[in-house]
C-alpha cells in the first residue's frame, strides 16, 4: 500500500510490477523477497490479477495476503456476495469466533468484517441497485474477506470518507489462515479474475 513498485514490463493490455525489499523494509521483516504483479485485461470485460512471490533468502518464511478489491456499487445496501454459503469464517466483529455463514448470499445492512477460510473458487458481487453483478475466479487463494466499514466507522477511518461506505464492497481474495509457509528458492503463485456481467 506505501511500498514502490517498479515497472517490469509494460504491454498493450498487460503490466508487470515488481516489489523488492528496501534496506529499511529489511530491517523490519529479514526475509528478501521479489513479488511480481501482472495485471492484464484480456478482454473488454475481464481484468486479471497473477501474483508471483518468490523466497530470495535462505531461510523460510510465512506470510499472509489478500487482493483488497474494492467493488464500486449503487447501493451496499442492495449488494451481495453469492457464493459464501456453508462457508466457516471468522468474525472480526466478534472477537474473530468462528462461525458458518447460513445465508444464500452475504448481504449489508451494517458493518461487516468476516474472513472466510476455505472458500470456493467463484464468487460473485451482485450490485442489486444497478443490475449488474461481477464474477470472481480465484486461484491459489483460499480465502477471502468480507468487508464494508458501515457508518460509524466509516467516520473514524481517516483514509475514507463518512459516506462511501454506501458506494462499496470489498472482497479481497486472499492467503489467510494459515498463514502460507515459502521455503528459500520456493515460489508460490495466485491468480484473480475479475468478469463484468
Amino acid at each position: 500500500r506505501n511500498s514502490r513498485w517498479e515497472v517490469e514490463c509494460r504491454e498493450e493490455s498487460a503490466a508487470t510490477l515488481a516489489l523488492r525489499p528496501s534496506a529499511a523494509q529489511l530491517e523490519a521483516w529479514p526475509h528478501p523477497f521479489e513479488l511480481l504483479l501482472t495485471v492484464s485485461l484480456p478482454s473488454p470485460r475481464e481484468l486479471e490479477m497473477q501474483l508471483e512471490l518468490k523466497n530470495t533468502g535462505a531461510s523460510p518464511f510465512d506470510f499472509t495476503l489478500a487482493l483488497h478489491t474494492y467493488f464500486a456499487v449503487e447501493a451496499a445496501s442492495e449488494a451481495k456476495v453469492e457464493g459464501l454459503k456453508a462457508v466457516r469464517y471468522l468474525d472480526s466483529l466478534d472477537g474473530r469466533r468462528e462461525k458458518v455463514e447460513e445465508e444464500e448470499a452475504v448481504t449489508f445492512i451494517g458493518e461487516v468484517d468476516r474472513i472466510y477460510v476455505t472458500t470456493p473458487d467463484s464468487l460473485r458481487v451482485v450490485d442489486g441497485a444497478a443490475g449488474r453483478a461481477v464474477s470472481i475466479k480465484k486461484e491459489g487463494l483460499p480465502d477471502a474477506v468480507v468487508w464494508n466499514p458501515w457508518v460509524e466507522k466509516s467516520k473514524r477511518m481517516a483514509d475514507f470518507g463518512d459516506e462511501e461506505y454506501q458506494k462499496m464492497v470489498c472482497v479481497e481474495a486472499g492467503a489467510i489462515k494459515p498463514a502460507v509457509v515459502l521455503a528459500p528458492g520456493a515460489v508460490w503463485t495466485a491468480r484473480q479474475v475479475l468478469t463484468a456481467e
